[in-house]
């Protein structure tokens, strides 16, 4: 009986290490960035592990900012025109989406709309402009 007990409680302390390993280590295959446009060329997106920032390229130009806890910044007009860097920039079909970090982004024909997995708070970007969400 004590030798029964025994390789229980081992087992029970090696499943537990496996699952607190499992629990702590970095997905694998995680994306830590992403740059990609609307099917229609219309957005370009670019997101990192600490923010998302979509733009809008033909005027009226709009742009939205995410950061890590949710908050949208929003600018409208010319002033938000701009680049969103030189990587390769795909394109994110409509209907997908794409998981970076705490952010994902969801392409539709409606428009673009990027929001914190946990909380759902972010942006919802068209030709109308921008509209916060969650």
């Amino acid at each position: 009986m004590r030798r029964t007990g025994s390789i229980r409680l081992a087992l029970a302390v090696t499943t537990g290490a496996l699952v607190l390993g499992v629990a702590t280590a970095p997905a694998q295959g995680a994306r830590t960035s992403a740059e990609f446009f609307s099917p229609s060329g219309n957005i370009a997106c670019e997101m990192e592990t600490t923010f998302v920032i979509c733009l809008l390229m033909n005027p009226p130009f709009h742009k939205a900012t995410l950061n890590r806890r949710g908050h949208t910044a929003i600018c409208n007009g010319l002033k938000c025109s701009g680049d969103l860097g030189e990587g390769k920039h795909g394109t994110l079909r409509y209907g997908h989406s794409i998981t970076v970090g705490r952010f994902r982004c969801t392409s539709r024909s409606t428009g673009m709309t990027c929001k914190v997995v946990k909380t759902g708070k972010g942006f919802r970007l068209n030709r109308t402009g921008v509209k916060r969400v969650g």
